[in-house]
């Protein structure tokens, strides 16, 4: 199947809507947690932010299909009224009655031991997850209120939005100060099973040369000041000061132990104690960074979406994560054969290997190519290792099919929560979303290709793994046409199961990112380039050599097509630098008309002899 972001999107939705309860009632349900609540708003609130072809918050503007895609919430007038509400709803179910904003996991944690369940104290922590989230979620909208606000006259609703607009706002500010306060720092000696398992990872012949100690050493110094300089001293680690010792950079799972306060200006009630070991964790460090992404945009800098408080507190998460790209850009890429990141699967510090870590890895490296703009090498080399890595979780290629309704073998992994077992039983947290994690990277590695050739493989890969995710949506029950929980799916096909608002606000993310690549200029080969521009300056020669023969006097037929041709080539020149492919064609069709004339000048010489 084809890649096809519009009407994938709306086939979504339709699903999303007749989900959605114009009366409000029946959202909040035993399997409701503030991380699906928000990933199933933001199923609609992403496109209508990122693509103005979805757009809800101005009625005369909304398009016909999306209008028809949506219809069970109303028509165009209701609908940005329902989306308001929607979003109050959410606001209410996830504020404490104090003001302070929930950013709880709920049922997505599980205990370690089967027959145990999590402690109440527990289901209530804040996670990364939420925290993240919570930034996209605000932010789309926000944008989306402050539009609609135009819009509407009625004093009542206008006082509505408004009191929506600052429970947005407090979130927002929640939330970017629950990431400062997860983020960790951890020094590992060399001689700690932790260190030696990093050093294993960038080779074992690497690990014990003194040069190549040396060289880790420099590239992580401005990393390790850096740590330093954020942390202020007094948070930081012990020995991160000392070159010798190793460290890593990340976001805990929640808001690390003995994380001191933050001061805002702005009342956010109370601040949770944080319980997390100072971790950093690869999965969550992802999430945080995806979420980060829409921090540091400049649609949100141009909306003015962000206070005077929040800007700063921006500032602080960007050096956050900018170190975190930088450090982990430095451990995949080390060396100067093959990366760590090549050789699978990536083992963390704590002994475990999996594929969904390298993938892991892979997401921070593409936002690290993306930021500093990397050359076509770095992106083969992850090219080549996306490729292997949908051929191990036996993505099928073109000519094979899935079995609806199931995933086939991928990875599936038990993330370990450090620091939850003060509260009760050890948690974990449990994965299984790597084809559409691998279905993401596959569209945003996509939109950094440079090269036409590049492009289309990381799109062919894409577009298969979009064919196996799309072919294991729910086909039947209230989640029919969306996605489900491979683990929770029952054995009766057609029983009832909720869906994975995880995995289909994951699509419809990556269906926003290749629609946002659709958006840009194709890209232009200069193979292609170089070729044009030869077949521009024949095609110029040969249509001056016919024009000298144009006798002069009436306009003729002849004369006419001439002068089409010349304004043809006019265009092709014109496009030249950003169509390659499409002046190539203008001009191809020119020439074949131009050959066409001199062959039938020679048949006509050749008859008059």
């Amino acid at each position: 199947m084809l890649i096809r972001p519009r009407q994938q999107i709306l086939e979504i939705w339709r699903g999303v809507a007749r989900l959605s309860d114009p009366a409000g009632q029946g959202r909040q349900t035993a399997e409701a947690n503030s991380i699906t609540d928000a990933e199933k708003l933001l199923c609609l609130m992403y496109p209508a932010y990122e693509l103005d072809g979805f757009r809800l918050d101005t009625p005369d503007e909304t398009a016909d299909d999306v209008l028809d895609a949506l219809r069970t919430l109303g028509d165009r007038v209701s609908i940005p009224r329902h989306l308001t509400e929607m979003i109050a709803d959410f606001l209410e179910a996830y504020t404490e009655p104090d003001g302070t904003p929930v950013f709880s996991g709920g049922n997505c944690l599980v205990t370690a031991d089967p027959g145990s369940r999590p402690a109440p104290a527990q289901l209530r922590l804040d996670v990364v997850n939420s925290l993240s989230m919570s930034l996209t979620l605000t932010l789309t909208s926000l944008r989306f209120l402050k539009a609609f606000g135009r819009e509407v006259r009625r004093p009542d609703l206008r006082r509505r939005i408004a009191a929506v607009e600052e429970g947005l706002g407090k979130r927002l500010t929640a939330s970017m100060v629950g990431l400062i306060r997860s983020f960790a720092v951890r020094t590992l000696p060399h001689t700690s099973p932790e260190g030696r398992a990093l050093l294993g990872m960038l080779g074992n012949a690497q690990a014990h040369s003194r040069n190549a100690d040396t060289r880790l050493a420099n590239l992580l110094r401005p990393i390790r000041f850096g740590l330093i300089d954020l942390l202020d001293g007094a948070d930081a680690p012990p020995g991160l000061d000392d070159d010798e010792m190793l460290f890593e950079c990340g976001w805990a799972w929640s808001v690390r132990k003995d994380a001191p306060l933050l001061t805002t200006a702005q009342d956010i009630g109370g601040q949770p104690d944080g319980v997390a070991e100072p971790v950093p964790d690869l999965y969550f460090t992802v999430i945080a960074l995806d979420g980060l992404m829409d921090i540091f945009t400049d649609r949100t800098l141009m909306l003015s979406l962000l206070t005077a408080e929040q800007q700063q507190l921006a500032h602080t998460l960007r050096l956050q994560a900018e170190l975190t790209h930088r450090y982990w850009s430095v451990v995949a890429c080390f060396g100067d054969g093959t990366w760590p990141l090549e050789r699978l699967p990536w083992q963390t510090v704590d002994g475990r290997a999996s594929d969904y870590f390298t993938l892991l890895v892979m997401s921070v490296v593409a936002q690290d190519l993306l930021r500093r703009q990397a050359g076509d090498e770095d992106l083969e080399r992850t090219i080549r290792t996306i490729e292997l890595l949908a051929i191990r979780a036996r993505i099928p290629q073109r000519g094979e099919t899935a079995v609806a309704g199931r995933t086939r073998s991928a990875p599936a992994v038990n993330l370990e929560l450090p620091g939850s077992e003060t509260l009760g039983p050890p948690l974990r947290w449990p994965l299984s979303d790597f084809p559409t994690v691998l279905l993401k990277r596959a569209v945003q590695f996509a939109g950094l290709a440079h090269e036409p050739e590049s492009r289309d493989r990381l799109l062919r890969l894409a577009e298969a793994t979009l064919a196996h995710v799309w072919e294991s949506r729910r086909q039947y029950g209230p989640a029919d046409g969306l996605w489900h929980e491979p683990s929770r799916l029952p054995d009766d096909a057609a029983a009832p199961v909720a869906p994975s608002w995880t995995h289909t606000e994951r699509v419809v993310e990556s269906l926003v990112a290749a629609a946002g690549m659709l958006r840009g200029a194709p890209l232009r080969s200069t193979r292609v380039t170089e070729l044009a521009r030869g077949m521009i300056l024949e095609a110029e020669h040969l249509l001056g050599q016919e024009l000298l023969q144009v006798a002069s006097g009436p306009v003729s037929s002849l004369h006419t097509s001439l002068q089409r041709m010349q304004s043809r080539l006019r265009r092709a020149r014109e496009i030249l630098g950003e169509r390659p492919g499409s002046a190539y064609a203008i001009v191809a069709e020119v020439l074949r008309e131009l050959d066409e004339l001199t062959a039938a000048r020679q048949h006509s010489t050749s008859a008059r002899a």
